[in-house]
Formats: structure tokens, C-alpha cells, sequence
């Protein structure tokens, strides 16, 4: 059966995908656009999300990071690398036991400090840290007047899952 913190990172998959795929089919020019908020443009808040995720999921899987790659003004590798990034995370939460999921792992800041958790609540935050910027990200949909922004609601998510179930 799967755990309330695997339902929660096949949502965040899910709501990143309908964030890629709204923003991709805008134009360039919002996507790069400069902006009053947390980062300088949309484009740098989905680096965001998705330097997050990778650098969790590193931390999960005991991993350092090789490279973090440059995107310079490729709206299409920025969106494509966050949802690959968010289909990794997912896959590889869905693979843990309930034990995994328990148990403690130690990890490294980035200020170097060293910290213990438990892996379903370093999971939790950075599932929730993309609900954040992913808020962040449909008000400046609005504020930019772009219009069709999906809702990115976990029920939407549980909706369309139940749906799924039926087919």
C-alpha cells in the first residue's frame, strides 16, 4: 500500500508536470522576464525547484552532485530537467519500504554543517518546499495576466487519480 509520503511525491510529479507544460507553451518572454519576487524570473524559480529536489535526492541516496548544470536561456531544458528530476525523486520514494521511510540518515548542509532526519520528513520538506515556489509560480502567472494557469491542488491530483482508477 503506498504511504501518505510516497502519494505525496507522485503529487508533487504530477503538479510539476502541469506547471512545465503551462509554461512551456507560454511565450519566452514571461519566462524570463524580470520580476519583483523571491528569484529574478520564473525561469530561476523552477531552477529552483528543481536544484532542491536534486540536491535532496543526492543527499537521500548518499550521492554528490557532479555538476549543476548551466541552463542559460533554454526554457525547455530548465522545465524538461525539473520534471525528470521530480520522476526520479518520485521513483525513487515509491522503491523504499515503510522502514526506509523511518529510518535516520545523516547529511551535510551547504554550509557544511552535518544533520540527522528521519527520511520521510526530509522527503516531506522537499515536497512541500515545491509547493511553495509552485504557488509562487501561478501568482506570477497572474501577475504576468497569463491566462489557463492549471490548479496544482493536491485534491485536483487525488481527483484525477481516482479517475485513473475507473478507466
Amino acid at each position: 500500500m503506498e504511504s501518505i509520503i510516497q502519494q505525496y511525491a507522485a503529487y508533487n510529479l504530477w503538479a510539476n508536470q502541469k506547471l512545465a507544460y503551462f509554461y512551456n507553451s507560454c511565450e519566452n518572454l514571461y519566462f524570463f522576464k524580470a520580476i519583483d519576487n523571491s528569484f529574478p524570473t520564473v525561469k530561476d524559480t523552477f531552477v529552483h525547484i528543481y536544484g532542491a529536489e536534486l540536491i535532496w535526492l543526492n543527499r537521500l541516496q548518499e550521492t554528490q552532485i557532479d555538476k549543476f548544470p548551466k541552463f542559460e536561456n533554454n526554457k525547455e531544458a530548465v522545465l524538461t530537467a525539473l520534471v525528470n528530476q521530480s520522476k526520479a525523486f518520485s521513483a525513487y520514494i515509491q522503491s523504499l519500504s515503510e522502514n526506509q521511510l523511518k529510518a535516520i540518515f545523516h547529511y551535510q548542509d551547504a554550509q557544511g554543517e552535518q544533520h540527522e532526519n528521519k527520511v520521510n520528513d526530509a522527503i516531506f520538506h522537499c515536497m512541500n518546499h515545491s509547493t511553495y515556489h509552485r504557488g509562487q509560480l501561478l501568482t506570477l502567472s497572474k501577475q504576468l495576466k497569463l491566462k489557463g494557469a492549471p490548479s496544482t491542488d493536491l485534491i485536483g491530483y487525488l481527483r484525477d487519480k481516482k479517475m485513473e482508477f475507473y478507466k
